[in-house]
C-alpha cells in the first residue's frame, strides 16, 4: 500500500509543553461520518488515544518538539473501500493542559484539477513492436498498417499507474491484459506481473486466424483485467485507460509467389526459362512477384553461368558455384508486380553456355519467397542458354491461307501456315508479324511472339486473332510448321470487301526486321465476304394455348409471349460464327397487316453471347383477329461491317379446329369388323394444323355409362393438306371388346384430341365435349360342337368308327370353319393330341349342319378323342370315349370270320390267294412238262451214244405226282 504523510504543526504563546492532545478530522462531502484521530503528546510521544478512521489508517506518527509548537507527521493510508472523491477536508486542532482547543487548521485536498482520494488506474505508455523492430503505432511507415504472419512474435510493453497521477503504485495491485481484435474476433492475453515502478512487458505470439482478409486491421489494445490487490475490498476501482494509438496490423495469408524470370526487349517482357538468348544482345532481366501485401525491400539475385562459373568444369550447377546480387525492391513492389533485377553480365559466356538464375527474399511480414528456386539446373527459377545468332529462314512456297475461293468468310476463323527454320530454335525469334492485309496496314496486323506462344493484335488492328501453334519437325525443335488462326472482326475496313488484300510475313530478331522477301503474298491474296445469316435454334410459345413452330414458321395467338433462340452463322457455309459481337442487344420490329397499329424497334431482353447466340422473349401485339405478319430483329450498333438481321414467320390463329366427317365413315359398326374401321375425315382450319398424326379415342357404353376395359386409343393419320383443308383416312382396330360381350342397344362413341399448330384444341363434333357417336350393330359369329353318335361300341381293334357330330353357330352372323378331330396318342416322344382328320364347314347365321367322321381304332383299350374348330384345342369339345377290344383275344378264327371281324377276314384273305397261287404255278409247271414229252419222238437226236451219266446224279422220282388222282 502507498502511504500519504500529512503534516500539522501547532503553536503555543508560552510553551510547546502545554499543548497535551492533537485532533486530526477528515471530512468528506456526501459521507456522514467523519474520520478522526487523537493524539496524546503531553509525554513528548504520540499516543494515539482515540481513532475512527474508516477508510484511513494512522500509521506510527512521528512528533518533532520545538520551544513553542509541536509538528506532527500523520502517515495516513487509504484503503480500496472508498471510491473516487473530489474533495478531502482535512482539519488539525490541538488542545492545551487547560482543555482549550486551538484551531482548527483547514487543508483541502483534491484542488488544482486532482481528486481528493484515486482508486482507478490506468495504462500509460502503450508500445508495441514486431520482430523486426517495426513500431506497430507508427503510423508514418509505408504500408501502415503493417502486415504480418500468423504465430509471428510481437513485444508489447507499458506503464500503470493511478490515473493522471505520476508515480509508483502499490505491489500487486494491478494486472495487465493484451487484447486483439476487429470487428468479429478477438483474443487476449496475459502480460507479465507489473513491477513496482508500474512497468510491465508481454511477448506475443499472433493468432492464426483463418478467416481474415487482406484489408482487414487488428487491433491491439492493453487492458488492466484487476485494479487493487486481490484481497481486499475494492469499490469502485476502475481502469481508466484510454488509448488514442492501437497497436494495429493487417493478417499476411499467403507467402510472394515468384512468378517469371523476364527479359527486356523494346520494353516488352520475354519468358527466359528455356529461352535461347543472343551473346550479341544485353540482358536486361525483371521478375515477377505476386504478392497481396507488401514486400520487404530487398531480394538476393544467384545467378550461374556455365563458362564463368562452373569451376570444376562438370556441367553441375552447385549451390556454392553461384554469384550473389542484391537488388532493392521499391517501396511499392507489391503493387507493380514487376521487379527490375538490372543488368546481367553475359559478356564471359560462351556460345551454348547454359544460364542458371533463381532468387531469394521474403515480404514484409518474414515469409519467403515460393517458386523463386534453389541451386542447381532442376531446381532453379529459369534455366536458359546462350548461342550466336544464326539466321531465321521460312519457305515461301510452303505458306498458305485457307481462303474459300479467294475469300475469306466474316466472323469465321481462319489459318495461315507456313515451315519455319532457325538453328537456335523457334523460341529464339523475337517476333513473327502477319500482316494480313498487307505490309504496314496496322488494321490486318498480328504478332507472334513464339516464346510466349501467344497470338495478339497490333494496336488498330481490326483482325481477332485466335491461336498460335508450331509443331516441330523434329526432336531438336530447330524447325516445324507455324499455324495461325484468327478472325476478322465486326470493325474491318468495308475496302476489304471490294479489292484483294495481299498479305506478307516479317519476322524480328534482335530487334532487327530480317529480310526474307515475303513482303507481298500475291498467290494467297483474298476479299472479304460479309454475308452472314441466322439460324433458328428453338422457338417456343410460353402462353397457353401453346403454339409450334412449324416449316418455318410460328403459330400462335395475338398475345402470346414467344422465347426465340437464334444462332448467328455465315451464309456460304452455314456454320456459327467464331468471333460473334458479343454483347449486342437486340432489337424487334413486328410487321403484321398494314391495318394493324404496331410498334417498331421493340427492345428485347437479349444479346449475343460467346457461341453467337441472342435468346429473347417477345410479346405478340393483340390483333383481335386471325392474321400474318412478321418479326423482324436487328442487333443494336453496328461495325463498318453491317450484320445481317433476321425474320420470323408468325400466323396468329385465334380459331379452333373442327372435323367434317365422311358420309360413310363411321355412320355405322358391325361389331364383327371392329377389327378394321375405315376412318376418314377432314380438319378444317385457317391457320393450319401440322402433317402429323393425330390421336384418336373410343369406348363403348351401355345405358350411357362407359363399360370398363373397353377405352382404346390411336395414332392415325398422318394428315395431308388437300387444298384448303387437311384429310385423314385409316383403317382402325378398335376392338378393344369381344363381339360375344356387346348388347343390343349398347353404344360406340369416337372423339379426336389434337390442336391446330397454334395450340388451339378441337371444337364441335368429334371433339371430346362432342364426340362421334355411330350406329352400333352387334353382330358375331359363335360355332359350337355336339357329339351325336359313335358306332360300334365297343369297338374292335383295328376296326372301323363312325362319329357323328353337330356344328351350329349360336350367334348371327355365321362363317367358315375347319373341323378338327384329334386323338391323344403315346409314342416314343411323349404323349400329345393327334390330328386324324379334318373338314373345311361354312355355317349360315344361326344353322347348324351334321358332320360325320370314319376313323380306324388303333388301340387297345380307351380311346380319347377331342373336336377342336380352326385348331384351338384348348376349347375343344370332348368326345365320349371309344372302349376298343382284341377281337382274337377270345374267338375263334372261324368265328371272327363269321362275325364280320375286317381283320380275321382281310387275313383269310390273305392266307388262300398265296395258297391258290402256289397252285397255280405248279399246274403251269406240269403243263410245261406233258408239252415236253409229247414232242419229244419228234426232236433229232444224235448219232453218237450219249455219255452216261451217274446214277447217282439222278433224282429219285416222287411217290406220288400232283395231278395224280387219290
Amino acid at each position: 500500500e502507498i502511504i500519504s504523510e500529512i503534516v500539522s504543526e501547532h503553536e503555543h504563546l508560552f510553551d510547546s509543553s502545554l499543548i497535551h492532545n492533537v485532533t486530526l478530522d477528515f471530512v468528506i462531502e456526501g459521507i456522514e461520518s467523519v474520520s478522526s484521530f487523537h493524539l496524546d503528546i503531553s509525554n513528548g510521544q504520540p499516543v494515539i488515544i482515540n481513532e475512527s478512521g474508516g477508510p484511513f489508517t494512522l500509521v506510527n506518527p512521528r512528533i518533532a518538539i520545538h520551544e513553542k509548537s509541536v509538528q506532527i507527521t500523520w502517515p495516513i493510508s487509504v484503503d480500496w473501500s472508498i471510491d473516487d472523491v473530489d474533495e478531502v477536508r482535512i482539519y488539525a486542532t490541538a488542545i492545551d493542559h487547560l482543555n482549550q482547543s486551538w484551531g482548527p487548521a483547514e487543508a483541502v485536498v483534491g484542488s488544482g484539477g486532482l481528486l481528493g482520494i484515486e482508486n482507478d488506474m490506468e495504462i500509460v505508455g502503450f508500445s508495441v513492436f514486431d520482430g523486426l523492430g517495426r513500431d506497430l503505432l507508427d503510423s508514418r511507415l509505408y504500408g501502415y498498417p503493417l502486415h504480418l504472419h500468423p504465430e509471428q512474435t510481437i513485444s508489447v510493453s507499458g506503464s500503470v499507474r493511478f490515473e493522471g497521477i505520476v508515480g509508483p503504485i502499490p505491489p500487486n495491485s494491478a494486472a495487465v491484459g493484451i487484447e486483439i481484435s476487429n470487428e468479429n474476433q478477438s483474443w487476449s492475453y496475459l502480460a507479465e506481473d507489473v513491477d513496482a515502478d508500474g512497468t510491465w512487458s508481454a511477448s506475443i505470439s499472433l493468432p492464426n486466424i483463418e478467416n481474415s482478409t487482406p484489408s482487414s486491421i487488428w487491433e491491439i489494445n492493453p487492458r488492466l483485467i484487476r485494479v487493487g490487490p486481490v484481497d481486499v475490498v475494492r469499490s469502485g476501482a476502475l481502469d481508466s485507460t484510454v488509448v488514442t494509438t492501437p497497436g494495429s496490423y493487417r493478417v499476411d495469408l499467403e507467402s510472394p509467389i515468384v512468378g517469371r524470370l523476364l527479359a527486356d526487349i523494346s520494353g516488352i517482357q520475354r519468358p527466359l526459362d528455356e529461352d535461347i538468348w543472343s551473346l550479341s544482345r544485353p540482358l536486361i532481366m525483371s521478375l515477377e512477384i505476386f504478392e497481396t501485401e507488401s514486400l520487404s525491400r530487398e531480394l538476393i539475385l544467384m545467378t550461374w553461368i556455365e563458362s564463368k562459373d562452373d569451376l570444376n568444369l562438370d556441367g553441375v550447377a552447385q549451390p556454392s558455384e553461384y554469384s550473389s546480387k542484391l537488388v532493392i525492391l521499391p517501396s511499392n513492389a507489391h503493387q507493380t508486380e514487376i521487379v527490375n533485377l538490372g543488368l546481367l553480365d553475359i559478356s564471359q559466356g560462351t556460345d551454348g553456355s547454359l544460364v542458371s538464375v533463381f532468387v531469394t527474399g521474403t515480404d514484409a511480414s518474414g515469409r519467403a519467397y515460393l517458386g523463386g528456386g534453389s541451386g542447381g539446373i532442376h531446381a532453379d527459377l529459369a534455366t536458359f542458354s546462350l548461342a550466336q545468332e544464326s539466321p531465321t529462314q521460312i519457305d515461301r512456297n510452303t505458306i498458305s491461307l485457307d481462303s474459300v475461293d479467294g475469300t475469306i468468310l466474316h466472323s469465321v476463323s481462319h489459318t495461315m501456315s507456313f515451315l519455319i527454320e532457325d538453328l537456335n530454335g523457334y523460341t529464339s525469334i523475337d517476333e513473327i508479324h502477319l500482316w494480313i492485309s498487307g505490309i504496314g496496314d496496322e488494321t490486318g496486323h498480328l504478332i507472334h511472339r513464339p516464346l510466349l506462344g501467344n497470338l495478339e493484335s497490333a494496336e488498330g488492328s481490326k483482325i481477332i486473332p485466335i491461336s498460335a501453334e508450331f509443331i516441330p519437325s523434329d526432336a531438336s525443335g530447330n524447325s516445324g510448321l507455324a499455324t495461325f488462326t484468327f478472325a476478322t472482326g465486326e470493325d474491318s475496313p468495308f475496302d476489304w470487301t471490294l479489292s484483294s488484300q495481299v498479305p506478307a510475313i516479317t519476322v524480328v530478331e534482335d530487334e532487327a526486321t530480317l529480310d526474307l522477301d515475303l513482303l507481298s503474298l500475291a498467290d494467297i491474296a483474298w476479299t472479304l465476304d460479309t454475308s452472314t445469316s441466322w439460324n433458328v435454334l428453338e422457338i417456343e410459345d410460353l402462353t397457353a394455348p401453346f403454339g409450334r413452330f412449324y416449316d418455318g414458321r410460328m403459330y400462335a395467338a395475338d398475345g402470346d409471349a414467344i422465347l426465340c433462340r437464334l444462332q448467328m452463322v455465315h451464309s456460304a457455309n452455314g456454320q456459327p460464327l467464331s468471333v460473334p459481337p458479343v454483347g449486342r442487344n437486340v432489337v424487334i420490329d413486328p410487321h403484321f397487316e398494314d391495318v394493324m397499329e404496331t410498334t417498331p424497334g421493340v427492345p428485347v431482353n437479349g444479346t449475343v453471347d460467346t457461341e453467337g447466340i441472342v435468346e429473347f422473349v417477345i410479346v405478340l401485339p393483340q390483333t383481335e383477329r386471325d392474321t400474318e405478319g412478321i418479326l423482324r430483329g436487328r442487333l443494336i450498333g453496328t461495325g463498318t461491317i453491317p450484320w445481317s438481321g433476321f425474320d420470323v414467320d408468325v400466323v396468329v390463329d385465334r380459331t379452333a379446329p373442327t372435323v367434317e366427317f365422311l358420309q360413310t365413315s363411321l355412320a355405322a359398326v358391325q361389331t364383327n369388323r371392329l377389327d378394321s374401321q375405315q376412318v376418314s375425315f377432314s380438319i378444317l382450319d385457317l391457320g393450319g394444323v401440322a402433317e402429323e398424326e393425330v390421336e384418336m379415342f373410343w369406348t363403348f357404353r351401355r345405358f350411357g355409362v362407359d363399360i370398363p376395359g373397353t377405352d382404346g386409343s390411336s395414332w392415325i393419320g398422318p394428315a395431308s393438306m388437300q387444298g384448303l383443308v387437311y384429310g385423314v383416312s385409316n383403317n382402325v382396330d378398335i376392338s378393344t371388346v369381344e363381339s360375344n360381350e356387346l348388347q343390343d342397344g349398347d353404344q360406340l362413341v369416337v372423339w379426336f384430341e389434337f390442336t391446330d399448330l397454334s395450340g388451339n384444341p378441337i371444337e364441335g363434333i368429334g371433339s371430346e365435349l362432342n364426340p362421334r357417336a355411330p350406329l352400333l350393330r352387334v353382330v358375331w359369329f359363335e360355332p359350337v360342337v355336339e357329339p351325336i353318335a359313335i358306332s360300334p361300341q365297343p369297338a374292335n381293334l383295328n376296326g372301323l368308327v363312325r362319329i357323328d357330330l353337330w356344328i351350329r353357330d349360336e350367334g348371327n352372323q355365321g362363317g367358315n370353319l375347319n373341323l378338327s378331330l384329334l386323338g391323344w396318342e403315346t409314342d416314343s416322344s411323349g404323349q400329345k393330341w393327334v390330328e386324324i382328320n379334318r373338314t373345311e364347314i361354312q355355317l349360315l347365321p344361326g344353322g347348324s349342319i351334321e358332320v360325320d367322321f370314319e376313323i380306324e381304332a388303333w388301340q387297345e383299350g380307351q380311346m380319347l378323342l377331342i373336336a377342336a374348330i380352326d385348331g384351338d384345342i384348348e376349347n375343344a369339345t370332348v368326345l365320349p370315349p371309344i372302349q376298343v377290344v382284341d377281337p382274337m383275344a377270345d374267338r375263334s378264327l372261324l368265328d371272327a370270320a363269321l362275325s364280320g371281324d375286317l381283320t380275321v377276314i382281310g387275313l383269310l384273305i390273305v392266307i388262300f390267294s398265296g395258297l391258290g397261287f402256289m397252285i397255280g404255278l405248279f399246274v403251269l409247271q406240269r403243263n410245261t412238262e406233258a408239252v415236253y414229252w409229247d414232242d419229244e419222238d419228234d426232236i433229232p437226236l444224235p448219232e453218237e451214244e450219249p455219255p452216261s451219266r451217274p446214277k447217282s446224279l439222278w433224282p429219285e422220282p416222287p411217290e406220288r405226282f400232283p395231278d395224280e388222282e387219290e
